[in-house]
């Protein structure tokens, strides 16, 4: 890791790919053990939540899909068990 000697000051706003401005998800410290600065950036409120509905929306086709098809060919068993079972009762 590169190393800074002396003391340095820096300020800078943090922006989201999105445009949200993040200036209350930033925080920064020093470690316990190293003492060596570092900032932590909470993920931003919008992209979650846009993430959460995506993941929602894909979830709730994917099992559409699964439960479609899934029921289809149970219905097309069942009409080969009916249809079976009546040539059998001739």
């Amino acid at each position: 890791m590169p190393e800074i000697t002396g003391t340095t000051s820096i300020d800078f706003e943090a922006y989201c790919d999105c445009g949200y401005h993040m200036c209350n998800l930033v925080s920064s410290g020093h470690t316990k053990v190293r003492n060596q600065p570092y900032i932590t950036i909470t993920p931003c409120p919008n992209c979650l939540d846009s993430a959460k509905q995506e993941s929602f929306d894909d979830g709730k086709e994917e099992g559409y899909a699964e439960g479609f098809e899934a029921g289809k060919a149970e219905a097309e068993q069942n009409l080969e068990k009916s249809n079976t079972e009546t040539e059998k009762t001739k």
